[in-house]
């Protein structure tokens, strides 16, 4: 089991908590969507974010997660 979040609202006027729950999620802009596993931390960012994101159960592949370059060590 997976849900689809759909990012519905700006993040302008958020605070910084509420900005990092969303880049946790893997959200960038309206109407951006992910699959995330179904567990009790994206559970609870999207309670955070409630009034940005709507959610819905889904049996779709999880999205790939946010990947950051690492630099090469000389």
């Amino acid at each position: 089991m997976a849900l689809k979040i759909t990012q519905t609202g700006s993040v302008i006027c958020c605070t910084e908590k509420q900005r990092k729950a969303m880049k946790g999620l893997g959200l960038r802009r309206i109407r951006d969507a992910v699959v995330r596993e179904d567990n009790a931390s994206t559970r609870g960012l999207c309670n955070l974010v409630s009034h940005l994101v709507t959610w819905e159960t889904t049996d779709e592949p999880l999205t790939p997660g946010l990947r950051k370059k690492r630099a090469q060590a000389k």
